[in-house]
Order: C-alpha cells, then structure tokens, then sequence
C-alpha cells in the first residue's frame, strides 16, 4: 500500500503528509502518531488515553528537556557510533557488537 501511495502522490516529507488528510489516513500517522505522543509523555494524568494536546505538549517538552538523543533504527551503526561519541563512559565498544541489526 506504501509504494502505491508513493507513485500515485510522490514521497512526501511528514510536514507535507501531516497536511493531507489522506496521506494521514493512509500511513496510519493518527495511531503512530498517538503512539509516539504517549510513550514520550511519560506517566502523568494528562499522559492517559487518548492523547490530547496537553499530552503533546508534555511530550514536546520531554524531548527538549530530558532526551538526549534519539536514534533512528534504520541507521543503528551510525547511531550507536554517535551514542558511544556522546556518552563514551557508558557506551564504549558499543559499535563493536556483531549482530547489530541491519
């Protein structure tokens, strides 16, 4: 369903697709969205669903204030490379580890 959504509209970015309700619709953004929102709120009362804006907004303010990085799955070697550059104490010869997953 992705690729004929691809050739049919173009790859998007998120921004693009945020402001077509069918490209919402279609990648399913409203649960992953709300999936995203409620794992980085964290445990307060706002933080329960379903997520709202004040929910969004704790979560916005916990990814400026308390994430230091976040990595991207699809490229975990330079993401861990970056961690163990980040925080060397904690993460040294974390790259080195075979079976990353590609």
């Amino acid at each position: 369903w992705r690729r004929e959504f691809v050739e049919a509209r173009g790859n998007v970015t998120l921004e693009e697709c945020l402001l077509d309700r069918a490209c919402v619709e279609t990648n399913e953004l409203g649960r992953w969205c709300s999936v995203q929102v409620e794992l980085l709120c964290g445990l307060g009362k706002e933080c329960a669903r379903p997520v709202g804006k004040d929910a969004l907004e704790r979560a916005k303010d916990n990814v400026r204030e308390k994430i230091l990085f976040a990595g991207v799955v699809e490229r975990m070697e330079e993401s861990i490379g970056f961690m163990e550059k980040l925080l060397p104490t904690y993460l040294e010869g974390a790259g080195e580890i075979e079976e990353l997953p590609k």
